[in-house]
């Protein structure tokens, strides 16, 4: 029997200022071939050696997103997130004051530092040295 999963994702983003004031934003992302083939093997493994994809990067390229994507094209900042996961498989990671600053084109979804990328996005956030950024990354399956 086969069995056909879609997966589909969005990351939103708020960025705070040190005022407190918040700006808002978010886009589509693709999940690339690596990321698939990294689910499917994660799912078969014997036992997993801690969470799935828990890492989100961002990065300063601009160029459209392909399936064959395996890393952003120029990333500039990772951070450890936290998830939960139902149907809907959340990670959420927040870039503090001087991490990830500057124009901010792209985000992706990794197994570690340097890991395999799940997803990668074209995103448009700028973020001052003095703010801080959170990026919340949520693949729905059905």
């Amino acid at each position: 029997m086969e069995l056909t999963i879609k997966a589909e994702g969005r990351v939103s983003w708020a960025v705070y200022g040190p005022d407190g004031k918040r700006r808002c934003g978010g886009s589509k992302n693709t999940v690339v071939t690596s990321g698939k083939t990294a689910l499917a093997q994660w799912l078969a493994a014997s036992s997993q050696a801690g969470p799935f994809m828990p890492y989100i990067a961002v990065g300063t390229d601009a160029t459209a997103v392909e399936a064959s994507n395996v890393a952003l094209g120029t990333q500039t900042a990772i951070v450890l997130g936290s998830g939960l996961a139902t149907n809907v498989f959340t990670v959420a990671a927040t870039f503090g004051a001087g991490v990830g600053t500057g124009s901010i084109e792209e985000a992706g979804l990794f197994q570690s530092n340097g890991g395999t990328m799940f997803s990668r996005a074209l995103v448009s956030i700028d973020k001052g040295a003095d703010e801080s950024a959170v990026i919340e990354w949520n693949v729905t399956f059905s």
